[in-house]
């Protein structure tokens, strides 16, 4: 990846990142020598811009562009989304919002349970709620 662009001490840098997997919460991880990034409205393998704030890891970052995009990437269905965010995921395909949930279900649990077989429910339908406020 690029190297981060010079900012003074404490302020928000702008650095290109790739996407390695989505953590609980919704955001997307990267990695950096620095340590980890998160970056909401991101997908696994996508290489993005975004805009890192400083302090401690892991670092939460803002998507400014992504510069090489997913194939498991989806325009929203929902124009509320940013406004809302509700959907931390809405910006997958289906298939891509189910295997970032099963993941983030399988690292949570202890090693030796992680092999179990996960039966999946869908339990929201299409357009409607997965938080409340």
């Amino acid at each position: 990846m690029s190297a981060p662009q010079k900012t003074a001490r404490g302020r928000a840098e702008r650095r290109e990142l790739l996407i390695e997997k989505i953590v609980a919460g919704g955001a997307g991880l990267a990695r950096t020598d620095d340590g980890a990034v998160l970056v909401p409205r991101t997908a696994p393998g996508e290489r993005v811009m975004a805009e890192i704030e400083p302090g401690r890891a892991p670092r939460r970052g803002r998507l400014l562009e992504v510069l090489a995009p997913s194939k498991d990437r989806v325009a929203p269905a929902c124009e509320q989304l940013e406004r809302c965010g509700g959907c931390a995921l809405l910006h997958l395909a289906p298939a891509a919002q189910r295997r970032a949930r099963e993941s983030i279900v399988r690292e949570a649990l202890p090693a030796s349970l992680r092999e179990l077989a996960i039966e999946h429910h869908d339990a929201t339908p299409a357009r409607g709620r997965t938080r409340a406020r």
